[in-house]
């Protein structure tokens, strides 16, 4: 069982992150302000040109802004569609009866521009999720799902996604090659065939 839950984690991080880093791409160069203050957050942390030999669990930890930002990308494109739950009891929820062994779907998309939890929903604003905002709280913000069933992976998508937005930063610089179609079923996502240039930054190595 252990091995299987390694196995699957690994698979679906796989997925799911590729398809996050992408957006993450996109957001970033249609947003080139928050770009540069990543980058400066960047070099506050780990200095001019660093070659990752000191990269450390430390470093990802103040990275704050970074996490912010992959917290937004999560927000506005969740990399998965749905979060399904099959009810043990009947429960009545705004006066209306959902029935024992009904299936609930949770729609990701739909509670992350829901306004009574965040400001502005329509903006791409990193700064909802500082601490000193506080928005996105527990089964508002649920790329990952929520409650006791909620992705196991979700720490490891986290940290791989930050390493990989590190590394990012600081080698690449992108240009978006006009606006993307989008795929809106079952997910909103970039179709595949869009693309961007990238061009490797001046004094830091590939």
């Amino acid at each position: 069982l252990i091995k299987n839950q390694c196995l699957l984690q690994l698979w679906a991080s796989h997925y799911e992150i590729s398809g996050f880093i992408c957006s993450l791409i996109y957001q970033l160069g249609k947003h080139p302000q928050i770009l540069q203050r990543l980058r400066q957050e960047q070099v506050q942390i780990l200095g001019e040109n660093n070659n990752f030999n000191q990269f450390s669990p430390a470093d990802l930890k103040q990275m704050i802004f970074l996490e912010a930002t992959i917290k937004e990308t999560l927000r506005t494109l969740p990399p998965s569609p749905t979060a399904s739950r099959r009810l043990t009891q009947s429960v009545v929820v705004d006066d209306i009866l959902y029935r024992k062994g009904w299936t609930l779907v949770a729609e990701p998309r739909i509670a992350h521009i829901m306004p009574e939890y965040f400001q502005q929903p329509e903006k791409f604003e990193p700064e909802r999720f500082l601490p000193e905002r506080g928005e996105g709280k527990m089964y508002e913000f649920i790329p990952f799902g929520g409650g006791v069933h909620a992705c196991l992976g979700a720490q490891m998508a986290m940290l791989v996604s930050k390493v990989f937005a590190s590394h990012l930063l600081q080698i690449f610089d992108w240009q978006l090659m006009g606006e993307p179609k989008f795929v809106q079923f079952p997910i909103k996502r970039i179709k595949d065939d869009y693309q961007i240039e990238i061009k490797s930054i001046a004094g830091n190595r590939e």
